[in-house]
């Protein structure tokens, strides 16, 4: 992981606290990698591929379906939302920190 990545991450990451989002509607792949993995063109942000487009000839048939893969900010996250809630479920977290802990 690249240290311009890490930085993109935690960008990402205020951005999103701030209430800007991305769609990943734009997706690359990239070309340096021999598995070409697919990232957001807009966030950078890494993707897993859910469902392959489907293409004929260079159009495109159906659009795939990609998520977000997990960083090293959403696994230290959520352990620290067990930490603060050992018993497990939301119980003890407010909406808006629980979900700003899934996004």
């Amino acid at each position: 992981m690249s240290v311009k990545e890490i930085q993109r991450i935690f960008l990402n990451k205020v951005a999103g606290d701030l209430g800007f989002g991305c769609e990943h509607e734009r997706i690359g792949y990239a070309k340096e990698d021999h598995d070409h993995k697919p990232y957001c063109k807009d966030c950078w942000t890494r993707l897993k591929m859910v469902k392959a487009p489907m293409y004929n000839g260079k159009k495109i048939v159906r659009q795939g379906e990609f998520w977000p893969l997990q960083t090293f900010l959403d696994i230290y996250y959520m352990k620290d939302a067990k930490r603060k809630n050992p018993q497990g479920g939301s119980n003890g977290l407010e909406t808006e920190e629980r979900n700003s802990y899934l996004s």
